[in-house]
């Protein structure tokens, strides 16, 4: 839920440690979840390299533990061997070769030897990575140095609450490191400083931003003894807490700076119960699955218009979705203290799932019993369809941009709910996949069919039917391909760069796409293959220069020319659905990531009203 504030960066070692102890299935599972939680954490970056490897790739060292236990073997150098974690290796190289840079073997031990020639051999690959990382760092000079002897004295002198705002820590600074440090400086300083792990630096909305000066005490103390078993036990089910309960959890240190701090890490955030003030912890929040919150209602509802729409992303990362929701319960109430003007706002939350009220209109959403994708349900009066249909954009805006904050490397795809199923309440709602939407809009059809074969309008589909929505929106399909995003454009990358067997690859792209001219010097790069640009993408940037207005449906029609079906599918998969054009339009080029590709970039209900 808080790896995004300690994870993603670069130039950092991650260590993953597992035990031969554990099945082989075991073994696998715990290395791709903890792989998988890296990938979403790191922000892509271009340009996109050699198969959709990111030039930001973390560094990732696999660690099997237990060699003893399981009867390893020892090599000529007196070092344990064990084929089961080689296999782990490839295995997790086969899945996130173009997401993570493995180190090329496995270091299996028993840890109970500290001097052995593995842990020797260990803490050599440890510091042969420190020194190839500090060498391509700018060098570090007398003012860090300084700073860091300063820091041991600050954090004595604070213990029980080692945090400075940023205009305090400048002072400090300025007071007893260096008078002439200028705010460039500072920065600089404090991004050394955030690099190395001696401070955490945390960006406030409403105030100042702040500065931890002792990790270990907000990893330790605060984060790990708030979501602690114990704390969980003694804690109100409903997750909220008055001041005053809160000081009696932490009573060394003030209530409302610590809150403070816990706002600024989205754990929390403030609302106001019947008039008092409390704070509200969706993660800490346990209340089961309330009844009667989304049933038929043919007095109120009995003409509504019913739509949904269910995030989905990679089967194998799908658990990154529930640790994401407390998050997303924090932005949902931010929001809806920002329309606190609006009597008929209401949000009731409760273990993953949340009910939004705004007039006339309802919005639900939750994880489904598998925990493995996250659903979003409106409904609302006929003649409000467009109200609606924004109002079921901003839950998705909240959603994805929440996904976009903590987890940029996640891929979100856009499952859109039967309207027909929802406003049966249905038990089992059927979901037409981007890839159904998207090769509908291709064949200019106006209707999906669902299983029992009833059909269903595209437009009731993607604008819940509204006419002015359908007159201001330009379809997936016909939308230019400078916004495909930056997942789209590395799973190109991974399936069309790789020499092809019957040559329908990236130099087959360029001839169908007209661009035979860009092939000598493409082929003639003298870059290492693993290192260079992606020759796919740059293909594609070439073609978007040279017809500016060229489509992602025009794409797929080329790809089809030679017969790449699986990428198409891809293509189809994680592109947009529509773009609203009455927003202002984003436009993606080869130096920036494209932006989300939701319409809204309001409050909760600005829209609606």
């Amino acid at each position: 839920m808080l790896y995004d504030h300690f994870l993603g960066d670069s130039n950092c070692i991650h260590v993953i440690v597992f035990s031969l102890t554990d099945t082989y299935d075991e073994q696998i599972a715990q290395i791709q979840f903890w792989l998988g939680v890296l990938k979403c954490r790191v922000q892509p970056h271009v340009p996109i390299g050699h198969c959709g490897c990111l030039p930001n790739s973390p560094r990732v060292v696999l660690v099997a533990t237990h060699a003893d236990k399981v009867g390893c073997h020892k090599n000529a150098k007196g070092e344990y061997v064990c084929p089961t974690a080689s296999r782990v290796l490839t295995k997790a190289k086969l899945k996130f070769s173009s997401d993570i840079n493995f180190v090329d073997r496995v270091f299996i031990m028993d840890a109970n030897v500290a001097m052995s020639n593995d842990i020797k051999a260990f803490k050599q690959q440890i510091n042969d990575m420190r020194t190839q990382i500090i060498g391509e760092l700018p060098r570090s000079n007398g003012f860090l140095d300084a700073m860091v002897a300063q820091l041991p004295s600050w954090r004595r002198s604070s213990s029980s609450f080692p945090v400075l705002s940023w205009q305090q820590f400048v002072e400090y600074v300025r007071a007893k490191v260096n008078p002439l440090a200028g705010d460039d400086h500072m920065k600089i300083l404090v991004e050394e400083l955030q690099l190395i792990g001696e401070i955490v630096y945390l960006e406030c909305d409403a105030s100042q931003d702040l500065v931890i000066l002792h990790p270990k005490w907000l990893c330790d103390d605060i984060i790990g003894n708030l979501i602690s078993q114990e704390k969980i036990i003694q804690s109100r089910i409903t997750g909220c807490f008055t001041v005053d309960d809160f000081q009696l959890m932490y009573p060394e240190t003030d209530a409302l700076d610590l809150l403070q701090v816990l706002k600024a890490l989205e754990v929390c955030t403030q609302c106001d119960n019947e008039g008092e003030i409390e704070y509200e912890f969706p993660c800490l929040n346990f209340i089961e699955t309330l009844n009667g919150l989304w049933q038929k209602d043919s007095k109120r509802f009995g003409n509504a218009v019913y739509g949904g729409v269910r995030i989905q992303t990679d089967p194998d990362l799908g658990g990154q979705l529930k640790h994401l929701f407390a998050r997303i319960q924090v932005s949902l109430r931010h929001n809806v203290l920002q329309e606190a003007e609006d009597p008929d706002a209401e949000l009731y939350q409760w273990h993953h799932g949340s009910k939004y009220c705004c007039g006339e209109m309802e919005g639900i959403m939750g994880m489904d019993r598998h925990e493995q994708y996250l659903d979003i349900k409106v409904r609302g009066p006929a003649e409000g369809r467009t109200q609606l249909f924004y109002f079921l954009e901003d839950l998705i805006h909240v959603v994805e941009q929440t996904a976009l904050s903590v987890c940029p490397g996640l891929c979100l795809e856009r499952h859109l709910s039967s309207c027909l199923n929802l406003k049966d309440h249905s038990k089992n709602v059927h979901a037409f996949s981007p890839l159904h939407i998207m090769r509908a809009q291709r064949n200019k059809s106006n209707c999906a069919q669902l299983p029992d074969g009833r059909t269903e309008d595209l437009a009731d589909l993607m604008f819940l039917g509204s006419l002015e929505v359908v007159q201001n929106v330009t379809l997936g399909i016909d939308l230019p391909i400078s916004h495909l995003t930056v997942h789209t454009r590395r799973i190109l990358s991974n399936m069309l760069d790789p020499p092809e067997p019957m040559g329908r690859d990236w130099c087959l792209l360029a001839v169908t796409l007209g661009l035979q001219n860009l092939l000598p010097g493409l082929d003639s790069s003298s870059a290492p293959v693993n290192n260079g640009e992606s020759k796919t993408d740059r293909v594609l940037l070439e073609w978007s220069k040279v017809a500016p207005q060229c489509t992602i449906g025009q794409l797929v029609g080329k790809l089809l020319e030679f017969n790449r079906e699986d990428v198409v599918e891809m293509v189809l998969i994680t592109s947009p659905l529509f773009k609203v054009m009455m927003y202002e339009d984003h436009s993606t080029d080869d130096s920036t990531m494209p932006p989300p590709t939701t319409a809204s970039t309001n409050t909760l209900s600005n829209l609606s009203r």
